[in-house]
C-alpha cells in the first residue's frame, strides 16, 4: 500500500534545508511505496529548486504574510491583551497557516507529516486534529542554536512540538542525543550528497583556487566576516571562489581599511549555483573552506568531499560530524582566523598533502550517498 507523505517547509528558495527537502521528497516519490508532497508556507518566495513532488500552498494567504517575522513572539501570547499589533498579526498568520495545513491534511489523507525546523510547533495542533496521523519533526540545525537563538521567542511551543511528535530526526548524533531530552524517540539521519557526479569527476588539485559555498547574506551563521578576513591574508597567487546569494564584498565594512584592497583581489564571486554549474565550481578548485559558526550538518562539506576536495572548517557540531572529529577534514578553533590561514597555507604549499586529504574526503563521502540515506528514511516511514 502506498504511503502518502507531506513535507512542510518555509519555501524552496536557496538554502540547505530547502535543497534537502526537495531531494528527499523526490527520492521517496521515485519509490513504488511512497507518494510525497510538499506544503510550502511562503508561496510568494522565488523557487530556486525544482521538484517532481506535488506542491501545496496555504489558501488565500493574507497580504501581510510575507512581511511578518515568524520568530517575533510566542504563540502563548495569543490571549495577551497587551501584545503589540505586529504580534497580533503574527498570531493571526500562525492560526491561518495551521488551519490551512490541517485542511490539506484532511482532504488528502496523508499517512505521515514531516515538519521542518520551527514548524515543529505545529505538531500538537496536528495530533489533536488527527491523533492517528504520524508526525515527524525534522531538525536541520544545531540543537543549541535552535534553543538559544533561532526559536528562543517560541521556545516553549517548540518544545511542546517536540514532545507531541512521534519521532524527531536530527542530522548528527550530538543533536539527536540532545533532542532526546524532550522526546525519547529521537534518531540521527544525516543529509545526503544532493549533487550528481555520474562520471565520478574529481579535482586534479592543481588550480590555485579555494571554493566556498553558502548564503553569504547570512553573515553571522555562515561566517562571511571570517571569510573576508581570511581572504585578505591569502598568498598572492591564490583566490577564493564564492558561490552564494550575495557578493561578500558588499560587507567590506567588517575589514580594516588596510585589508579591503587585499580582500577585493582575493575574492571571486560567481553568484548562486546549482546542478552542473555548482559541480564545476567544486571541480575547478583545490581546497574547500567552511567558515560557519554553526551548522546542523553542513551539506556543502559533503558535496565538496564528493569532488575530492580537502576540507578545512571551523570547529562546530556539523563539521565535527562530517569530518568525524577531524579525521577526514581539518578543524580549526572557531574564530581563529590566524590558525585557519596557517592550515590553508599548509595545503596551499603541498600538492602531496592535498592528495592525502583528498583520499580521506572520497572515503568519508561514501557515508552520505543518497541511496544510503534514503534507505534510512524508508525504514522509519514504513
Amino acid at each position: 500500500m502506498t504511503k502518502k507523505i507531506l513535507f512542510v517547509v518555509n519555501d524552496l528558495n536557496i538554502g540547505g534545508l530547502q535543497r534537502v527537502v526537495s531531494i528527499i521528497a523526490d527520492a521517496l516519490n521515485a519509490l513504488d511505496d511512497f507518494e510525497s508532497s510538499i506544503f510550502i508556507v511562503r508561496r510568494n518566495i522565488p523557487q530556486f529548486y525544482s521538484v517532481e513532488s506535488k506542491l501545496f500552498y496555504p489558501r488565500q494567504a493574507p497580504n501581510f504574510l510575507e512581511k511578518i517575522d515568524r520568530k517575533f513572539c510566542s504563540l502563548r501570547n495569543r490571549f495577551d491583551e497587551n501584545v503589540s499589533n505586529q504580534a497580533n498579526q503574527f498570531l493571526t498568520v500562525e492560526k491561518f497557516l495551521i488551519s490551512s495545513l490541517l485542511a490539506k491534511i484532511s482532504k488528502n489523507n496523508f499517512d505521515t507529516v514531516i515538519l521542518t525546523a520551527d514548524y515543529t510547533a505545529y505538531a500538537p495542533f496536528i495530533k489533536k486534529a488527527f491523533p492517528n496521523l504520524r508526525v515527524i519533526s525534522w531538525m536541520h540545525n544545531n540543537f543549541d542554536v535552535y534553543m538559544d537563538n533561532y526559536f528562543k521567542n517560541i521556545k516553549q511551543e517548540f518544545i511542546n512540538g517536540l514532545q507531541a511528535s512521534d519521532l524527531v530526526v536530527s542530522l548528527t548524533a550530538y543533536d539527536a542525543e540532545h533532542f532526546a531530552k524532550y522526546n525519547s524517540h529521537s534518531v540521527e539521519i544525516a543529509n545526503p550528497v544532493t549533487i550528481e557526479n555520474p562520471k565520478g569527476t574529481i579535482s586534479n588539485l592543481q588550480k590555485h583556487v579555494i571554493s566556498w559555498v553558502g548564503r553569504t547574506s547570512d553573515w553571522q551563521h555562515k561566517g562571511t566576516d571570517y571569510l573576508l578576513k581570511i581572504a585578505a591574508q591569502l598568498p598572492d597567487d591564490w583566490v577564493i571562489s564564492i558561490a552564494g546569494d550575495k557578493d561578500p564584498l558588499k560587507m567590506i565594512n567588517v575589514l580594516d581599511a588596510s585589508d579591503i584592497q587585499r580582500a577585493q583581489q582575493k575574492l571571486v564571486y560567481v553568484g548562486s549555483l546549482k546542478g552542473e554549474a555548482l559541480a564545476n565550481h567544486y571541480v575547478a578548485s583545490s581546497i574547500f573552506l567552511m567558515t560557519s559558526r554553526w551548522e546542523g550538518f553542513g551539506l556543502v562539506m559533503a558535496e565538496a568531499m564528493s569532488f575530492g576536495l580537502p576540507l578545512v572548517a571551523f570547529d562546530q557540531t556539523g563539521a565535527r560530524s562530517v569530518t568525524r572529529d577531524g579525521e577526514y577534514g581539518q578543524l580549526v578553533e572557531l574564530g581563529d582566523v590566524a590558525e585557519m590561514n596557517h592550515q590553508l597555507s599548509r595545503l596551499i604549499g603541498s600538492q602531496k598533502l592535498r592528495e592525502q586529504w583528498q583520499k580521506k574526503s572520497l572515503l568519508r563521502v561514501q557515508n552520505y550517498l543518497l541511496k544510503e540515506v534514503i534507505q534510512k528514511w524508508v525504514n522509519i516511514l514504513k
